[in-house]
This record gives structure tokens, C-alpha cells and sequence, in this order.
């Protein structure tokens, strides 16, 4: 974050689909904000606590399924997983952004090339996030595979660029679901051999 923003909205996502939101406009205010928030620690502790002036929130942290801060620009956070970008995309720009027909066949890439990998991702919630990761070719064996979904899963904290501006926390417990397009060149030794009935993209 080159600049501190002017503002910043809180949007606390629980379990049940409720939405919470906080405004912090001082500049400085902001400042000592995102000095507090940590993105790989935010999840790790039992509550999150948002205090006012006029009141004092407490959510446990096991009923949260996304944090988002709503701001202009983005944190200089870094992503996880060695990416280089996590942005939040529509569903139109997913589908026009993902064509498997025309896009290289990620089993013929050589290691280290540059890759485009979509992410669909279902909270407990309800909710439903795309996102386009921009990262590298890194060949793995079917077990190296299992491993790394575990740590996807089994990570503090997932962290996305906001689309319009800020940033998305998503609290890893509380995913349901995650499709990734296109799926890896290997699998987990475990997973099932099927397509998607509902997925058409040629």
C-alpha cells in the first residue's frame, strides 16, 4: 500500500450469511488498522474484536467466513503460495477470461512458465468467489499434489485482491468447495476420475 487510504470498510461475512460492516475514516485511524491487521494471524486468534466509540463487537473467529476491506487501492501484502496476483473477477469475466479449447494444455508447459489458474470458491456461507491467480508451472508427483491442497486448505488465511479495490480474507475452515480451472497437470492419488455434469466451456 504505497499510501495510506482515506477510508476503510469492514465487511464481516459469518457462517449464517449475515454481514456486519465498520467504517474507519481518520487517516490515521486507518494507519494503525492495517498495522493491526495481520493477514496470516487474523483467523489464528479465538475472536475478532471491532470497537467503537458507541459499542464493542465480538465475532469468534470459527463463524467467519470472509473478511473484505472495502478501500481504494490495494494492500502491499504478499499472496500465498509463492502467486504473484490473487484478483477477485466476475462471473461474465470468468467466462470470458477461461477457454480450454484455446488456452495451452498446462501438462506441455515447461517448469517455471507463467500460468493462469481460476479459482472458484464456496463458503459456508453461501457465498461464491471467482478469482484469477497469476503464478508458475510447478511440476509436482500425485502425492506432492495431495500435500499441496492440504496446505491450501490447512492455511491461516487465504488472500485476495478485491474487485473495485481492497482486499478479501477468506477464513480456509469455512470453505466448502474450490474448483480450480485448469485443474492440475497431476491429481491427488485419491481423487476421483469424473467431469463436471454443469461445466461447458468449448
Amino acid at each position: 500500500m504505497s499510501a495510506t487510504p482515506a477510508y476503510v470498510e469492514i465487511h464481516i461475512h459469518s457462517v449464517d450469511g449475515y454481514v456486519a460492516a465498520f467504517l474507519q475514516n481518520d487517516p490515521e485511524a486507518v494507519r494503525r488498522l492495517f498495522d493491526h491487521i495481520q493477514p496470516n494471524k487474523i483467523f489464528e486468534q479465538r475472536q475478532l474484536v471491532v470497537a467503537s466509540a458507541h459499542s464493542l463487537t465480538v465475532f469468534p473467529c470459527a463463524s467467519i467466513a470472509r473478511v473484505d476491506l472495502v478501500m481504494d487501492g490495494y494492500p502491499d501484502w504478499d499472496f500465498h503460495f509463492g502467486v504473484s496476483n490473487v484478483q477477485e473477477i466476475t462471473e461474465e469475466e470468468f467466462r470470458q477470461r477461461y477457454r480450454p479449447s484455446r488456452d495451452p494444455d498446462p501438462r506441455l508447459l515447461p517448469p517455471g512458465a507463467p500460468v493462469t489458474v481460476f479459482a472458484e470458491i464456496e463458503l459456508a456461507s453461501g457465498e461464491r468467489l471467482i478469482t484469477e491467480i497469476h503464478t508458475h508451472m510447478e511440476p509436482r508427483l500425485p502425492l506432492e499434489q495431495s500435500m499441496f491442497v492440504q496446505q491450501i486448505l490447512s492455511a491461516p488465511s487465504l488472500y485476495s485482491r478485491k474487485l473495485g479495490g481492497g482486499a478479501i480474507l477468506l477464513n480456509p475452515a469455512n470453505i466448502v468447495r474450490l474448483t480450480f480451472h485448469p485443474g492440475p497437470p497431476t491429481t491427488p492419488p485419491n481423487a476421483l476420475p469424473a467431469e463436471p455434469l454443469s461445466l461447458d466451456r468449448e
